[in-house]
């Protein structure tokens, strides 16, 4: 029905959406208007590039204090020393201005997605995109996952052009959030993409050498310092991930290792029996839970997991459950926290959804069934 609406349809449609977004989020976009957000705490990774203060936390407070006077809302800077690289340039610049062009390249990724992404119809990509709270999170709080996005659907784009290595280099940018794909590994095997993963690979490397060149020698050590310092568990409970399913309950960690296992075998089914679109898809979704770490913004990388399970699922409860998810109630529903789980339920019921179809369903379920050639 979606796909039928006109061009204006889908304009006030969309704008609705928005607007949805605009009052969840109410008042708190003065933060937005003013840079008072995560900007903060990426803005000094570009300050204090090819220093080796780069995860020295004081050093970042000293930086903002400086150049804005406030160090509200710095958080420790915690992406790879090649992210710091990317971000130097915009340092250079005054920290406002830095923002905006930030929020506009982050903007620019977002609709590239929308306009990139494989779908039997661009209306249902744009909508889905303009209904997504973690879309607009992701501007709200000038957040990067835009960037993941971007790569993801150019890679996908690369893939169906059967430029596999050229996949996998791009791919490689999205080490940035590494562990929401810890589980690409099997998706590489499970299709004998070689040719994508010398590319990701190649891509991987060159970050890695640019990480060293930005940080020095010794970034490995303070970087496992800092992902080793103690968190704030106050924040798990709103978590999309088994981390924020099993919070509270006596042995969490072994429940999530237990969970995450469990998950990864759903995902290795669908991989098994399905084509490469609809393995990503579980890919994506799967690496969202057993990511550890994760909140409203990153469920940005669920959008094209959903858009392949809506085009390809045979199950209307499947279909229902996608669309939920790509729904405002969900992520509101992730807000509130524990105990209410019904937002983790319906990403559990998703990947585990997944797999059940293609054991009762053997044929295979994607967008695109074969694997490329040269892959």
């Amino acid at each position: 029905m979606l796909d039928r609406l006109s061009t204006r349809g889908v304009i006030l449609l969309g704008a609705l959406g928005i607007f949805v977004s605009i009052l969840i989020y109410g008042p708190a976009l003065r933060w937005t208007l003013s840079g008072s957000n995560d900007f903060r705490s990426l803005y000094p990774g570009g300050v204090l590039a090819f220093t080796p203060d780069l995860y020295n936390f004081p050093r970042a407070l000293e930086v903002m204090q400086q150049t804005i006077h406030s160090t509200t809302g710095v958080w420790p800077y915690d992406r790879l020393p090649y992210h710091a690289l990317l971000l130097w340039p915009l340092a250079q610049l005054p920290y406002l201005t830095a923002y905006w062009i930030w929020q506009g390249l982050s903007l620019g990724a977002l609709i590239a997605f929308a306009c990139l992404w494989p779908v039997p119809s661009r209306r249902i990509a744009v909508l889905a995109c303009c209904w997504s709270v973690p879309l607009f999170t992701i501007l709200a709080e000038a957040q990067d996952v835009s960037f993941l996005l971007l790569w993801i659907a150019l890679s996908v784009y690369l893939m169906r052009q059967e430029r596999p290595y050229c996949a996998g280099l791009v791919f490689a940018l999205c080490a940035a959030k590494y562990h929401l794909f810890v589980l690409l590994p099997l998706w590489i095997v499970a299709y004998r993409l070689w040719k994508f993963a010398a590319g990701f690979l190649t891509g991987g490397g060159v970050l890695l050498a640019l990480s060293f060149a930005t940080a020095g020698w010794g970034w490995p050590v303070q970087y496992a310092g800092l992902l080793l310092q103690p968190f704030d568990g106050h924040t798990v409970s709103i978590m999309p991930t088994l981390r924020g399913v099993f919070a509270g309950v006596p042995h969490e960690f072994l429940w999530e290792l237990l969970g995450s296992a469990c998950v990864a075998a759903a995902v290795w089914l669908v991989l098994r029996r399905s084509g490469i679109e609809q393995g990503l898809a579980a890919v994506l979704a799967g690496g969202l839970l057993v990511g550890h770490h994760a909140y409203v913004a990153d469920c940005a990388v669920l959008i094209p997991a959903l858009l392949i399970v809506l085009s390809s699922t045979t199950l209307r409860w499947q279909r229902w459950n996608a669309l939920f998810l790509l729904t405002p109630p969900a992520t509101m529903l992730m807000f509130l926290g524990s105990p209410v789980t019904i937002m983790r339920a319906a990403l559990v019921l998703l990947v585990f959804g997944m797999a059940w179809e293609v054991r009762v369903n053997p044929h295979r379920l994607s967008l695109r069934t074969s694997v490329p050639a040269n892959s």
